[in-house]
């Protein structure tokens, strides 16, 4: 039930993002290979953070409100979107992207945090 209730709101924002263009939807194949590109970043975020916080630009034990902002956004926003546009470019390199792809794409952030909670 846990798994279910984690995995929903990515489902209904997924499911959403793909039927609100009704002209030109997205091929479901390309996003369910951009969801999977999406949930390879992961990794790659890791490989950007980690160095990082070795490097000491930003604590990994946070003190106070100005190191939680620090490390909020040097230790997991940066690096989350640099690893995106990473699998976004090499997903779409020859390709317009669309809005909906990124959209999906950021979704397997969701997915790790709601299982996580």
């Amino acid at each position: 039930m846990i798994l279910l209730t984690a995995l929903l709101p990515v489902a209904i924002l997924v499911y959403y993002i793909y039927h609100k263009d009704k002209e030109s939807p997205e091929p479901t194949g390309q996003l369910v290979k951009t969801f999977f590109y999406g949930i390879l970043s992961i990794p790659l975020s890791f490989c950007i953070s980690i160095p990082l916080g070795l490097i000491g630009v930003f604590h990994t034990e946070v003190t106070s409100i100005l190191g939680s902002v620090s490390t909020a956004f040097f230790g997991a926003a940066i690096p989350e979107e640099i690893a995106k546009f990473i699998m976004l470019w090499l997903l779409l390199r020859k390709i317009v992207i669309s809005m909906r792809k990124w959209m999906v794409l950021s979704m397997q952030f969701a997915c790790p945090s709601a299982l996580r909670h």
